[in-house]
């Protein structure tokens, strides 16, 4: 009951989309199948934060990815947030919960023979502004500079 009317409040007061509101209810039914399975029963009013960190350390052993983990556990925090403010518990089990770490991707980067490809065929144009722009791009290469380090290069920095 609790979690059909979290759903309802989600689509019908806060205005959610269909498929936010289905997936915030499949990642509530995700942790009642785990509680089910680990200890026999599941009552959102009196899940503990050792429940919940057995189920992230089940779903990361599952392959799913820190995203996706730290997604549901925004949608259980949303949940227990509403709970609270409709008075039906005084404790927030996720409170000192903290998800995994995202994982930053390695940056891409050309390799030398790319890099006079790129050099070589593509058409800066002639003058100043050809020049320039064959120049940024040999910069940006050469020294590995952020865009915001070269925007703000002076003549006495060369």
């Amino acid at each position: 009951m609790l979690i059909e009317s979290f759903l309802d409040y989600l689509q019908y007061e806060r205005n959610y989309s269909e498929k936010t509101v289905l997936a915030y209810g499949e990642d509530i039914k995700q942790l009642q199948e785990f509680a089910q399975e680990e200890y026999g029963r599941f009552n959102p009013l009196e899940v503990e934060a050792e429940l919940i960190r057995e189920w992230i350390v089940s779903l990361m052993d599952k392959g799913y990815t820190s995203t996706s983990v730290n997604r549901k556990l925004s949608s259980l925090r949303t949940f227990y947030k509403y709970l609270l403010r409709q008075g039906e518990t005084t404790i927030d089990p996720l409170r000192k919960i903290k998800g995994p770490k995202n994982k930053k991707p390695l940056p891409v980067f050309l390799k030398e023979n790319e890099m006079n490809r790129l050099l070589d065929e593509a058409d800066f144009g002639e003058g100043f502004k050809g020049c320039r722009d064959r120049l940024i791009i040999e910069v940006f290469y050469a020294t590995g500079m952020r865009l915001s380090e070269l925007i703000g290069l002076h003549n006495k920095d060369v």
